[in-house]
């Protein structure tokens, strides 16, 4: 795998994550995206897509293999942003 891209982590439950909230959208997006493929299609293709796309090697074996290391996604109210 490469390690081109940003921070690490990505997950979405709770129970499931570490203290660190993540702020790296865009990875964490695609973390979300490969969780989902690990599901559907295994890890092999779920960490063949995060190496695609530029995802940090230790980002993707991370999430793929120690799922309860998952960093849950920082919300915008979270942080005190005000939209309106």
């Amino acid at each position: 795998m490469s390690s081109t891209a940003g921070q690490s982590g990505g997950g979405s439950s709770a129970a499931h994550t570490t203290g660190f909230m993540r702020r790296d959208f865009v990875t964490a997006a695609l973390v979300e995206q490969s969780i989902a493929l690990q599901s559907q299609a295994g890890t092999r293709y779920a960490a063949v897509f995060l190496d695609y796309k530029g995802v940090p090697v230790d980002v993707a074996l991370r999430v793929l293999l120690r799922p309860n290391e998952r960093r849950k996604m920082l919300s915008l109210s979270s942080q005190g942003t005000n939209l309106s």
